[in-house]
């Protein structure tokens, strides 16, 4: 990928509501960068699911998120620190969740998979990164 144009880290605190401003600074970053809304929204929706991931998987004071503007792409990570996340393999079953199966919970990790071009997940040193990698120009069957 090409050298970025911007980049910035952005630190939140770790309680109830930072995810909605983080989701914001980056919804903005994407329009400035040329998303269209209907991607805009994507992004909006991934980073909050992953923020959210951030602030109940961690025993962090705050978490982080870094983003890289590309001419191609967005790149955004979600970091914190705390205990590794492993990412299910399961995809989550709404039945089995209507019927209490399933916890209703779990659906955080399967959206960001769908509406990210790439999706990764690490522990190193004690961090966590969720790196979500989002096109300007997706192909019609992005999401890996």
């Amino acid at each position: 990928m090409e050298q970025s144009s911007d980049s910035e880290e952005l630190r939140f605190l770790a309680k109830s509501g930072e995810e909605a401003l983080a989701r914001e600074d980056i919804a903005r970053v994407a329009a400035a960068a040329g998303f269209e809304p209907e991607r805009i929204e994507e992004i909006r929706t991934a980073v909050n699911e992953a923020c959210l991931n951030a602030l109940e998987h961690s025993d962090s004071r705050s978490f982080t998120v870094w983003y890289s503007v590309h001419r191609t792409a967005l790149i955004v990570e979600v970091r914190n620190s705390g205990q590794p996340f492993r990412m299910p393999e399961s995809t989550p079953d709404l039945a089995a969740k209507m019927e209490g199966e399933q916890p209703p919970r779990g659906w955080g990790l399967y959206l960001m998979r769908r509406l990210c071009n790439r999706l990764s997940m690490s522990h190193k040193g004690g961090i966590n990164v969720i790196h979500m990698e989002f096109d300007v120009h997706p192909a019609h069957s992005h999401r890996t």
